[in-house]
């Protein structure tokens, strides 16, 4: 059995390099340039470390200098190391499951979603997506660690190297993105939800010893947050983010709208082809307008489903309550220019197919049970069944397979993909500006001339609009006078 399950799940990592396969085709795109290509600060180590001080996210900066030292402007070794992250974390993803006390099933089928779902091509195949991609799989290895550390199978110098791991990992994953801010809040849902099997077993003397083991656990952890909030108060880069943030919009409007965001979010774990790099979100004004009423029930109902569950399914409201503790840094109460980045859902992502996953096992359940108190000889049906469901649920991630390989293409070309974002976010100025300098960059001129109008028409004060359409006139100009 051991050796089928790896079979599986090492089919499954082939399924995920393939789909991922031509990711290595991108190009650099939109703040990829200025990020990498452009900072002086990647020019080689000696500057990297002269500037370090002033630097956020430091790990993320590190990674970005070794690929430039080995690559240059070569993208596609870029891409190699954003993928091997991808499925690294499935690899985590998978392992965490199930030893949250889920199944093979159940685990192997949430690290499918998780790897193949094409939602996380933002965050794999757009090179600046390596913060939350390299962020997540430090967290994910940290928390896989506290999980080791928090049992009773290891003791003494082992129990205190797994501590040291977990930190180092914590660690690193704030310097790579500072939404893993959020970790010792998952530490708290961990307890309160899915409290330590071992701790459970070990009768009252022994839950005594594993609370204060996992107290002590908590603080350290905690504690590591800590240290990187107070740094980062003392960080100008960080204040200036704040500032910028909250001078966007007020508290109250962008409460609505980051509501309605993480609504509009939801639909795109059903509705991939919705998938793209600028999406178009409402801004509210008002509770009582249609968007954020809908929103609001719908960010209701799943909460309300997560509690009622708490007991009987303690995994499915784990998961939900995952997806909406890893949203708070990106879509709570701190104003953000884009409103919604799909590679912001990427870790909180996991919560929700693994939500999915323990609701659907649930309801076949419910139905074997149901076939079994009408049908004598239930054995061969339930078995017929849940070899159905299995092929389906294989049918649905390779569907998701092509769909990923699909939604890479678009990121081959720059062309292609502000088409794309044009598109699926008709209304935005943002895409028809950078669709405009795309055909610019391309040599057609007239073709850039049409977007730049377009994007001028709907924010008739965006200066980059204003002045790429300049330089395009101007350039025309000079090719029409020689």
């Amino acid at each position: 059995m051991l050796r089928v399950r790896r079979l599986a799940f090492g089919t499954l990592l082939l399924v995920a390099v393939a789909a991922y396969a031509n990711a290595c085709a991108g190009v650099f795109l939109f703040d990829d340039r200025a990020v990498i290509l452009d900072d002086a600060r990647l020019a080689s180590p000696a500057a990297f470390v002269a500037h370090v001080a002033e630097t956020i996210r430091p790990f993320t900066k590190l990674t970005f200098l070794i690929d430039r030292q080995l690559y240059g402007d070569r993208p596609a070794g870029y891409h190699l190391l954003n993928i091997l992250l991808h499925l690294a974390s499935g690899v985590l993803a998978y392992r965490i499951v199930r030893r949250l006390g889920a199944s093979h099933d159940t685990a192997f089928w949430t690290a499918a979603l998780f790897l193949l779902h094409p939602l996380a091509t933002e965050a794999v195949t757009y090179v600046s997506g390596r913060p939350t991609g390299l962020m997540t799989c430090c967290y994910l290895a940290a928390f896989l660690l506290f999980l080791q550390a928090r049992g009773t199978e290891l003791s003494g110098w082992r129990r205190t190297v797994t501590v040291c791991a977990a930190v180092s990992c914590l660690a690193l994953s704030l310097l790579a993105k500072e939404t893993a801010v959020v970790f010792p809040a998952l530490l708290a849902l961990h307890e309160i939800v899915v409290p330590p099997r071992e701790a459970v077993a070990a009768g009252v003397d022994g839950d005594r010893v594993q609370r204060s083991w996992g107290l002590a656990l908590h603080l350290t952890l905690g504690g590591t947050v800590v240290v990187f909030l107070a740094a980062a108060a003392l960080h100008a880069r960080y204040a200036y983010l704040f500032r910028y943030g909250f001078g966007l919009r007020g508290f109250g409007e962008n409460l609505l709208t980051q509501v309605t965001a993480v609504a509009y979010s939801l639909s795109l774990f059903v509705r991939p082809t919705r998938l793209t790099f600028d999406h178009d979100i409402p801004v509210p004004t008002s509770l009582l307008q249609q968007e954020p009423l809908a929103a609001l029930f719908v960010l209701a109902l799943l909460l309300g489903a997560a509690i009622v569950a708490a007991r009987r399914l303690p995994l499915f409201t784990f998961g939900i309550l995952w997806f909406f503790i890893h949203l708070l840094p990106t879509n709570s109460v701190f104003p953000r220019y884009d409103v919604l980045s799909e590679r912001n859902l990427y870790l909180p992502s996991l919560g929700i197919y693994l939500a999915a996953v323990v609701a659907a096992a649930a309801m076949c359940r419910r139905v074997a049970a149901w076939w079994n108190a009408r049908h004598r000889a239930a054995g061969r049906g339930v078995a017929w069944a849940a070899g159905a469901v299995q092929a389906l649920a294989a049918l649905l991630v390779l569907t998701l397979a092509g769909a990923t390989v699909a939604r890479n293409r678009v990121y081959s070309d720059p062309v292609l993909f502000w088409s794309d974002a044009a598109v699926k976010s008709p209304g935005k100025a943002r895409p028809h500006t950078n669709l405009g300098h795309a055909w610019f960059e391309a040599g057609q001129i007239d073709r850039a001339l049409d977007e730049f109008r377009i994007s001028l028409a709907l924010d008739p004060f965006d200066p980059v609009a204003q002045r790429n359409l300049l330089e395009a006139w101007k350039y025309k100009a000079d090719r029409q006078r020689r």
